[in-house]
């Protein structure tokens, strides 16, 4: 499965440090950066996981929930 999107530095970093401590089968390629009228700055990536046996929504709630300081729903 391969997506694009824009999404925060931050969350960004931490989603690809969660992917090598883990050593998940994702591919981050980074596109470009910018900074948003609010001054959040983004940058825009292709992700790509396995279409079958995976959860990369799974990887990617946990990842919020840490980042943003919500409960933690490691299990």
């Amino acid at each position: 499965m391969e997506c694009e999107l824009s999404i925060n530095r931050g969350l960004l970093e931490a989603l690809i440090d969660e992917c090598r401590r883990k050593r998940l089968p994702v591919r981050i390629q980074r596109s470009f950066r910018f900074t948003e009228e609010n001054g959040t700055v983004l940058e825009t990536v292709t992700i790509e996981y396995p279409d079958t046996d995976f959860d990369f929504n799974a990887v990617m709630s946990r990842v919020i929930n840490r980042h943003y300081n919500l409960k933690d729903t490691e299990q």
